[in-house]
């Protein structure tokens, strides 16, 4: 039986042009909700242990548009790849993104830069063996990548809103955490099963691919998921917020901050670039 004609036979009018995925609740989808004004409902089961939010928002077109945000139920890449998976079945979005926060590499990113994961990658994917008494770790990592014509359009986009983008910063309410020189990047984010609190592990990673911009636990499954969905039509990127740099210095004092200006990233570029159709 396939599975995706059972599902969508279960839910035959559940189509959405938008779903956001975000890996934690408070303070990834709190705050999207917080400062994106999309007409948010209250929380409402959206399949067999899912739930969500479901809102609506006009495209530059000024056609209206229906959204669904959803955030993992565990961090993680195994709770991102099911999650990711069940959206797709049940609502066949046209555009599914992942919102949120990660690591950033210390002297390449400041708190709040926005990072849009051109490519990501399992980090912890390879080979440990012991070589005359050394233990060593050969990466073999696979890459996922968002569809270049997506990719090119965000590249646009990115370049045009680059003196723009500080504006966002007037609506966030806690002037002492906000970065008044935010950048915005396309690059590559590597993503691992653990927290990093050790500062080795980034930049170790970073000297093996120099275009790294991000670390997280949670953006190579939300692709891979995508890739293999059961539809062709289907359009997906990741947008992740600099809150720590995974060293002993990491704390939450920035979470929000990242998690605002991913969100807002996000709203302007569907609002304003996005063509649908």
């Amino acid at each position: 039986l396939d599975v995706l004609f059972y599902t969508r036979s279960l839910n035959p009018i559940n189509t959405v042009d938008v779903c956001i995925v975000t890996a934690l609740y408070d303070p990834e989808a709190i705050t999207f909700m917080k400062y994106i004004n999309w007409q948010w409902g209250q929380q409402t089961p959206l399949g067999s242990r899912l739930f969500g939010y479901k809102g609506c928002f006009i495209d530059k077109d000024g056609h209206e548009r229906s959204v669904i945000l959803c955030a993992v139920s565990e961090k993680g890449m195994v709770h991102t790849a099911i999650t990711t998976t069940k959206l797709i079945q049940l609502f066949s979005p046209k555009l599914i993104i992942m919102s949120g926060i990660c690591a950033g590499v210390k002297g390449q990113n400041n708190y709040g830069d926005i990072v849009v994961a051109q490519s990501a990658w399992n980090y912890n994917e390879g080979k440990i063996e012991k070589i005359d008494g050394t233990i060593c770790f050969h990466p073999s990592p696979l890459h996922s990548n968002i569809r270049k014509v997506l990719g090119d359009n965000l590249q646009a986009f990115i370049n045009n809103c680059k003196q723009s983008i500080n504006q966002i910063n007037n609506e966030f309410n806690d002037e002492s955490v906000v970065n008044r020189s935010l950048k915005v990047s396309k690059g590559l984010i590597a993503t691992g099963s653990a927290v990093l609190n050790d500062g080795q592990t980034i930049l170790e990673t970073y000297q093996r691919n120099r275009r790294l911009k991000g670390i997280d636990m949670e953006v190579s499954a939300f692709y891979v998921s995508c890739e293999t969905a059961d539809y062709n039509n289907l359009e997906f990127f990741a947008v992740k917020s600099i809150s720590d740099f995974g060293d002993g210095e990491k704390n939450d004092d920035y979470q929000e901050y990242a998690s605002f200006t991913s969100a807002k990233f996000i709203e302007k570029y569907i609002s304003e670039n996005h063509d649908f159709d």
